[in-house]
């Protein structure tokens, strides 16, 4: 992944990112609420040979002094000196205090800390060692007597204004430091879990697939955009898709194209419509079918009526000719007809076929709307009788896996795909490249009065 993977990963997955920082945030600001308040008080020692061993041998005993004081540091943090300390600052004997002692190399001087509950608490006792100390000393053998050595305080132990522990900014960082990271993981763990098709670049790469063109999410309540909105950057989509169209077969567009995709819901439908506008404004004569006798929506596109239709022709009620409806001088649409129990006996007749044959031999495309794949079995009727097959999904809801098994699907069934159409995607097309100011000045009325839009849209 590099840094735009990234960068994309956050987008999408910011929420997850930013609860699991939150969590943390609060559970170091609930653990800097909840823990004890320490304090620490500190002083320094000077540790000198005292008079009545200056007529020894002094120049050994200083040599030897600031190694004795290294062995003092770690004597004075021991229970017993520790002990003393607490009794002789008067306080009881059960009084929880850390206490740490260093000295720097070849110095005499020792660092004491005392850390307790308390602010009056940790400056009795650090005030106390100079004083329990010698005693100490001479009572563990460190000393020859009490008074073999001076202990001097350079520096008084102060009372502290502020607790030691909890530390809010460092409880802050940690807390912040591990939202991120855990954040960052629980996305990426998120992302590997989560198969949903999240950007046009994985139906190249996961399915090693022809990407036809991506519709965006404008105008998401008007059916048939390319007729009313023809300057949007949905139709303009929508074109992108014919034109690709025309290169993907081996001699130019085909001639019936079947449009089917792995669930409902997934704009199937308003490809199929939208897509038999844009080629009837390039100078195409099509025939629309509507072969999806399941759910059935290209009459309610294109408000036209089921009376007669593909069931009335299949079942032979009705000849194809008077079944089928203008639209528009350019536009013939065969709805599904009446309802039908079965719809599998009647789309695996032979005159499935013959319908297509004819419709495709008298307009220049036959688009035909076919019901998804995974949970029936008609689209897979309907693409055998094809020329070629596009197959739909949406961002944010179909899953990789489920258009890996539609594409099998069509597979066995020698079935033509073309390639795949993506619906749903909120990102901007590449700079605005090949717009004309119509386009650029529809679009920006759009953002700026959308209500008048959408006004004029149901009209």
């Amino acid at each position: 992944m590099d840094l735009h993977d990234y960068i994309r990963l956050l987008r999408r997955r910011w929420v997850v990112t930013l609860v699991v920082l939150l969590a943390c945030l609060a559970g170091a600001a609930g653990a800097t609420v909840l823990q004890e308040k320490s304090y620490k008080s500190s002083t320094e020692l000077l540790v000198a040979l005292s008079s009545t061993t200056l007529g020894e041998d002094t120049g050994s005993a200083n040599y030897f002094l600031p190694d004795r004081v290294a062995s003092f540091a770690i004597i004075l943090t021991t229970p017993p000196v520790v002990s003393a300390a607490v009794e002789s600052a008067g306080l009881p004997v059960d009084t929880g205090v850390a206490v740490a002692a260093s000295s720097a190399p070849d110095s005499a001087v020792l660092n004491i800390e005392v850390v307790a509950a308390s602010p009056a608490a940790a400056q009795a006792v650090a005030s106390a060692f100079v004083v329990v100390l010698p005693d100490a000393l001479a009572e563990l053998n460190q000393l020859t007597s009490p008074t073999e050595l001076s202990f001097k305080t350079l520096r008084v132990a102060g009372l502290p204004s502020a607790a030691f522990r909890p530390d809010p900014l460092l409880n802050g960082g940690i807390g912040l430091a591990a939202g991120l990271i855990l954040g960052l993981a629980a996305a990426a763990l998120r992302e590997a879990l989560d198969r949903r098709i999240r950007d046009s670049r994985s139906i190249e790469n996961d399915l090693d697939q022809q990407l036809l063109g991506v519709v965006p999410r404008e105008l998401r309540r008007v059916l048939l955009p390319a007729q009313s909105h023809p300057d949007s950057l949905r139709s303009e989509a929508y074109r992108t898709i014919r034109t690709n169209l025309l290169f993907a077969g081996a001699g130019g567009m085909v001639r019936s194209l079947a449009i089917t995709s792995p669930s409902a819901a997934e704009g199937k439908s308003a490809l199929a419509s939208n897509l038999a506008i844009v080629c009837a404004r390039a100078g195409q004569r099509v025939a629309v079918i509507d072969a999806d006798l399941r759910r059935p929506t290209l009459h309610e596109q294109f408000r036209l009526s089921t009376n007669v239709g593909l069931t009335s022709v299949l079942s032979g009620a009705v000849a194809l000719d008077d079944a089928l409806q203008q639209v528009e001088r350019q536009i013939t649409v065969l709805t599904s007809g009446p309802s039908t129990r079965n719809p599998i006996e009647l789309l695996g007749r032979p005159m499935l076929r013959q319908i297509i044959e004819k419709l495709a031999g008298s307009y220049d495309i036959v688009i035909v709307d076919t019901a998804p794949t995974l949970p029936v079995s008609d689209a897979v009727l309907v693409s055998a009788n094809c020329e070629g097959v596009v197959v739909v999904g949406r961002l944010r809801s179909t899953t990789l896996a489920s258009l890996k098994r539609t594409l099998e699907t069509l597979s066995r069934a020698n079935a033509n795909v073309l390639g795949v159409v993506v619906n749903g995607s909120d990102e901007d097309p590449d700079s605005g490249y090949g717009y004309t100011y119509a386009e650029s000045t529809a679009r920006g009325r759009r953002r700026a009065y959308p209500r008048r839009e959408a006004r004029r849209s149901s009209r």
